[in-house]
C-alpha cells in the first residue's frame, strides 16, 4: 500500500508504529489530495477540509488525527499590546484547514473579520499575529508563548477536533488501512512514553507529548466522526461553501 502523510511529529509518530512494509511519503499538507487523487491505489491523511474539494473519496471512522487540548499541529500566537484583531498570518505547512477553520473561528471567538496572508519568509514573522502549523511550533520551542489551535476549537466551537482524516479513491484501501491502524494507539504512546517522537525534539517538547498524550487520538469514535461531519459543513454556515454534502465514511 501506498500512503502519502503530511510531514510532522503525528504522522511520525503514525509510521514508527504501522505494521507491514508500506511505501510512506511525507509530503506538504497542502498537497496531500492531489497525490490521492492522482494514485487510486494509495491513501492519505488530508486535512479535513479537503473534502470540500474532494468529497467523492472514501473516509475512515476508526483512524485519523484528532486532538482534544494543548497539543496541536498549529498554534496561535498574538502581537503584543494590539486591542483589535484585523489581520491574521499563516506560516508553515498550511493547509485548507487553517486557511477555512482560522477564519471561522476568528469571527466565532473574536468577532474579527481577519484579512489573512499566508507568509513563506520567516524573517517576515515579528511583530505579526500568526498561526504557525507544523513542527516548527516544537522545533524552536515557540509552542509555549502560543495558544493551541485545536483547544480553541474544541472549545469555541464545541466540536471534537480532527485535524487529518484517512482517504481514498478505494473503499476497499479504507478496509485494510483500518485493519493495519487498530490498536496502534498503544504504540504512539510507548514511543511517547521513551521519547522516541524524534531527534529534532527538545525535552521540554517531550514532556508536553507525555503530559497529554491521552489528548491525542489515533482511534477515532462516533464522536469523532460526528466532528469530521460538522467540521466540513461549518463552512457552508459561514457562507463560505455553497453546499452540503455528505461524507462517504468507511
Amino acid at each position: 500500500m501506498k500512503l502519502f502523510f503530511p510531514n510532522n511529529i503525528f504522522a511520525s509518530l503514525i509510521a514508527k508504529n504501522l505494521s507491514g512494509n508500506d511505501e510512506i511519503k511525507f509530503v506538504p499538507s497542502s498537497m496531500l489530495s492531489k497525490h490521492l487523487t492522482e494514485d487510486e491505489e494509495s491513501a492519505a491523511l488530508i486535512p479535513t477540509t479537503d473534502l470540500i474539494n474532494h468529497n467523492d473519496l472514501y473516509v475512515s471512522k476508526k483512524f485519523g488525527v484528532s486532538f482534544e487540548g494543548e497539543i496541536s499541529n498549529s498554534y496561535i500566537y498574538f502581537k503584543p499590546g494590539e486591542p483589535h484583531i484585523n489581520e491574521i498570518s499563516l506560516y508553515g505547512d498550511v493547509s485548507s484547514l487553517e486557511v477555512i477553520i482560522t477564519k471561522i473561528l476568528f469571527k466565532e471567538v473574536y468577532g474579527a473579520d481577519v484579512v489573512m496572508q499566508i507568509l513563506t519568509d520567516e524573517s517576515n514573522l515579528e511583530n505579526k499575529n500568526l498561526v504557525v502549523i507544523g513542527d516548527q511550533n516544537f522545533s524552536t520551542g515557540i509552542f509555549s508563548k502560543g495558544i493551541s489551535f485545536a483547544d480553541e476549537v474544541t472549545e469555541s466551537l464545541d466540536l471534537p477536533f480532527v485535524n487529518f482524516i484517512a482517504a481514498s479513491r478505494s473503499s476497499k484501501i479504507i478496509e485494510e488501512l483500518d485493519e493495519k491502524t487498530k490498536n496502534i494507539t498503544a504504540g504512539i504512546y510507548t514511543s511517547i512514553e521513551t521519547a522516541n517522537i524524534g531527534e529534532n525534539f527538545s525535552s521540554e517538547v517531550v514532556e508536553l507529548f507525555k503530559a497529554n498524550s491521552a489528548s491525542l487520538i489515533f482511534e477515532l469514535d462516533e464522536q469523532d466522526v460526528e466532528g469530521i461531519t460538522q467540521l466540513v459543513r461549518l463552512p457552508y454556515f459561514y457562507g463560505i461553501t455553497k453546499d452540503i454534502f455528505e461524507v462517504k465514511f468507511i
